[in-house]
């Protein structure tokens, strides 16, 4: 009886957390793109600002923050409001609104919508590891 009693706690600990969980809205858009280059000076100036800029220039946003490194940027729009569907499409839209030079080769996009993270790690790096993988 004590063991039922202990799972039964359980499973309705677990529906309560991920009920609240979804609950949260999402406060912030995250972009991930992965690129051919892998010089990490490169994707700074022909990716990283370009990008930075256009997505300062978004209406609604508390703060946007990025990361560059061998092949990603990665990027974290945050909005004073909470995010929503329509900022993740504004924010696909500024991207495809950037003058990439020809040189820098796109290999995957990646736009999502989660919470803020204060830690300065950025959730998206699914579609990189997936490139790397991909590529052995």
């Amino acid at each position: 009886m004590g063991m039922r009693r202990l799972v039964l706690a359980l499973l309705l600990l677990c529906s309560y957390s991920a009920g609240r969980a979804d609950s949260l809205p999402a406060q912030a858009v995250y972009v991930d793109l992965c690129v051919a280059e892998q010089d990490v000076n490169r994707v700074l100036k022909h990716l990283h600002e370009p990008v930075m800029e256009v997505l300062r220039a978004l209406p609604g946003i508390d703060s946007v923050t990025g990361a560059s490194t061998h092949g990603m940027a990665q990027f974290q729009i945050v909005f004073k409001d909470g995010a929503s569907r329509q900022d993740q499409a504004s924010v696909e839209e500024a991207l495809n609104r950037v003058g990439f030079t020809p040189d820098v080769e796109i290999l995957s996009v990646r736009v999502e919508l989660a919470q803020p993270r204060n830690d300065g790690l950025f959730v998206g790096r699914i579609a990189y590891t997936e490139h790397l993988r991909r590529r052995r």
